[in-house]
């Protein structure tokens, strides 16, 4: 309605707004845009601007939506258009928690599987803009953040000689009553197709209570497996990369590298593979090699899946340790359009967003990151601590490093904690962190700058202050 009076607006117009509003503040490009909206379909930049007019014409947003000459479109007021929208054109996000699913029966060692499956299918859920995804390790729910959230997921899965059985159960969380449930029985090599059919099946579930199945179809499902082999490698792989310490990494690339041989067109496996690169490259093995592996890896995953968040943020960071700051800052962007209730996605961006000049947008999102993951794994502390630090919130930055064990520390993580510690006025804890970082490879405040995607003037000026505070060795030329 508009000042008491029923509007009428298309459904492409519907859904361009509606992802214009999502992303608030943000300029969103004109290929964002179409793919958005028009999904695997080719049209043309006259259907742009003729939904563009539509909506303004309907709602009165010629003031909201701005046009950015050869960048986009920025939408700049919500609350404006919310009043002036239909009312079922707006739905509060439902929020899920998602718990580990149990491994049962023979097998039941391999807690590698059940935790990487589950890991799996939050992330297909983060995809659909209209829910809330919480990962929730810890068995019990608090009360206080019970109350908080609407259903839960949960399930068991059994894995004997590379076949699996899949138990999922939705309940809703104020009553207990189980509002979903289904099984699954067939090969681990078809386990992408259960977990999209699980992602589904509870999307259905909930049409009822208001949320929208406005992330279509064809983003949603990924290509399974071609091999069994292939796709167990895959999730050995990811239960490696969240141990986030060299020994694992190095497991991690060895599992993903081998299911890219098995399955080239396997686009999770080049993603793990390109996670792999940046973990090592992170705790300083062959910085330039890994780099470089990690990002045309990334490349890869994306273009066998242009709709992936996940794989859209880890080309970002690959960018950004790369030095191609606008591409990457592009490529964060994307990412947070598709999955702007994804953890992992907001983590990752959290971590960024300062580099790019965008300090308040990194704190938010990694706020909105913890609160989604309140049990988050260790690489989001690398995140959190990057945002902090280049907020000026060193103590807070300083605490993100602390959390993680000594043999999960990178080099940036020491050197910013040395940086952090000198800052805080504590030169003699700015000395143990700049001797371990020593140890692990440092070279120069050019190499931790260049890695850090540090490129902004301004920001390099005041890193280096505290690098030279910290008596770290500056070459000739950095000073």
């Amino acid at each position: 309605m508009r000042r008491g009076r029923d509007v009428e607006i298309g459904a492409k117009p519907l859904a361009m707004l509606t992802y214009l509003v999502r992303n608030e503040g943000r300029v969103v490009s004109k290929d964002e845009l179409m793919q958005a909206v028009w999904p695997g379909v080719i049209v043309t930049e006259d259907s742009l601007t003729q939904a563009i007019s539509q909506i303004r014409k309907a709602i009165g947003a010629d003031g909201l939506i701005r046009t950015l000459f050869r960048r986009g479109y920025l939408f700049e007021n919500k609350q404006s258009v919310a009043n002036a929208m239909p009312e079922k054109a707006f739905v509060r996000a439902l929020p899920l928690a998602v718990a580990p699913f149990r491994l049962i029966g023979p097998g039941s060692d391999a807690a590698w599987f059940a935790e990487a499956f589950s890991t799996e299918v939050a992330s297909r859920l983060a995809r659909y803009h209209d829910l809330e995804v919480t990962w929730l390790p810890e068995k019990a729910v608090p009360s206080p953040l019970r109350a908080t959230l609407g259903f839960d997921l949960n399930g068991m899965v059994q894995s004997v000689d590379g076949m699996m059985k899949v138990t999922a159960m939705l309940t809703e969380m104020s009553s207990g009553r189980i509002v979903w449930s289904a099984s699954w029985d067939g090969a681990i090599a078809n386990a992408l197709e259960i977990q999209s059919e699980i992602a589904e099946g509870i999307v259905n579930a909930l049409a009822g209570h208001g949320v929208l199945l406005n992330v279509a179809a064809e983003h949603l499902h990924r290509r399974a497996a071609a091999d069994r082999d292939a796709f167990e490698l895959y999730l050995r792989g990811r239960y490696h990369t969240n141990r986030f310490n060299r020994e694992d990494a190095e497991k991690a690339l060895h599992c993903f590298q081998r299911a890219t041989e098995i399955d080239p067109l396997f686009s999770r496996a080049w993603l793990g593979l390109a996670w792999s690169h940046d973990e090592l490259a992170s705790f300083g093995v062959d910085m330039s090699e890994n780099d470089a592996a990690a990002l045309n890896s990334a490349r890869r995953a994306v273009e066998l899946d242009p709709f992936d968040a996940e794989a859209l943020v880890a080309l970002g960071e690959m960018l950004g340790n790369m030095g191609q700051m606008e591409a990457a800052e592009a490529a964060l962007d994307r990412a947070l359009g598709l999955g702007p209730s994804n953890a992992d996605v907001l983590a990752m961006f959290s971590g960024w967003a300062p580099v790019f000049g965008r300090i308040e947008e990194g704190i938010a999102a990694a706020e909105k990151a913890r609160r989604l993951n309140p049990s988050w794994p260790i690489w989001y502390d690398s995140s959190f601590r990057r945002a902090s630090f280049h907020a000026g919130r060193y103590e807070e930055a300083l605490s993100f490093v602390l959390r993680r064990q000594p043999n999960t520390h990178s080099m940036d993580d020491l050197v910013t904690a040395a940086c952090c510690a000198v800052a805080i006025g504590r030169p003699e804890e700015a000395s143990g962190w700049r001797d371990q970082a020593m140890l692990i490879g440092y070279k120069s405040a050019s190499q931790y700058l260049d890695h850090a995607g540090v490129k902004r003037p301004e920001q390099r000026a005041h890193i280096l202050d505290l690098l030279k505070s910290a008596q770290f060795p500056v070459l000739p030329g950095e000073a």
